[in-house]
């Protein structure tokens, strides 16, 4: 669907906004908030609406939704002082003070474009996932390195995603403490993980479809298809591990005392000029250019 008003259009199918023309650069949650103004347009949109639609329900402060609205009134060209296009009533709620027509049912994004969402784990926990591609679901687990956005524009991983969406309608997600994911660290007990997968799966319509994880996502990934096999048709794995720390001495040794983990501290983890970072990557992604290396090192970091 695009909706028009002022000089604006936005389109809720290639997940833009254009203001004169030119495409502006929105949050996922700050263009959700004005697809609710855009639907509602005509009527006052409470801040229970707000939260209900934009949070999920979830607790959010006001100023949390004051910065959301302020970022909305940038976008569209308003300010909190004029409220030419976004006004507020206050003690009532915000509404889009200009005309809106609308045109078309919700359109698939452009090739090469993803569309970002929200949803909640079983424990509220806020998770983002992308869809991009056509054709069968392919789900990849997210591993402790992730951002959507980020991941979408680098020239290193983009190909990828292009060449997996090409044949497949591919959805990935930032793993809870990662990227546009909620914060609060990604050391969880496995259980949280295999919910999360479950949830973005749920979310974005998905019955039964095939897993690719890289990393610490392998474990998450294999749990998941022992617990769900009715969910999970294929695994694809790579560089990963069932067990992980568990195999190199007692699970429950600190993690200071990990003679691995101590390595790479010292090593110097996320130093591009680190020899054993350059070791790392090359035996961990072959192949790489030393640019690339050079890239993956500062972005893991």
């Amino acid at each position: 669907m695009q909706y028009h008003f002022a000089d604006c259009v936005l389109d809720t199918g290639s997940f833009r906004l254009l203001r004169g023309g030119e495409v502006q650069a929105v949050e996922p949650q700050v263009f959700d908030l004005l697809c609710v103004l855009a639907e509602n347009a005509g009527a006052l949109v409470s801040r229970d609406k707000l939260i209900e639609t934009v949070w999920k329900g979830r607790i959010v402060s006001d100023a949390t939704i004051s910065a959301r609205i302020n970022a909305a009134r940038s976008a569209v060209g308003d300010d909190g002082k004029r409220q030419a296009v976004i006004r507020t009533v206050p003690r009532r709620g915000i509404e889009l003070a200009v005309p809106v027509t609308h045109e078309g049912a919700a359109a698939a994004g452009p090739r090469g474009s993803q569309v970002t969402r929200y949803t909640t784990s079983a424990d509220g926990t806020m998770l983002a996932y992308a869809i991009s591609g056509d054709g069968p679901p392919l789900l990849k687990a997210s591993h402790h390195v992730t951002h959507l956005e980020l991941d979408w524009l680098s020239p290193l991983l983009r190909p990828t995603f292009d060449a997996l969406g090409a044949a497949h309608q591919l959805v990935r997600y930032d793993m809870r403490g990662a990227g546009l994911s909620d914060s609060g660290g990604t050391v969880s007990p496995m259980r949280a993980h295999v919910e999360d997968l479950l949830a973005v799966a749920d979310a974005a319509g998905l019955e039964r479809f095939p897993i690719l994880a890289t990393l610490n996502s392998v474990a998450v990934a294999i749990q998941c298809a022992a617990e769900h096999p009715e969910r999970v048709s294929k695994l694809v794995l790579q560089q990963g591990y069932a067990r992980g720390r568990a195999l190199r001495g007692a699970p429950d040794t600190p993690a200071r005392d990990d003679p691995f983990l101590s390595l790479i501290h010292a090593g110097g983890w996320g130093d591009p000029q680190s020899g054993l970072m350059r070791a790392w990557m090359t035996m961990a992604v072959p192949g790489l250019r030393f640019d690339e290396i050079t890239e993956l090192i500062t972005y893991v970091g």
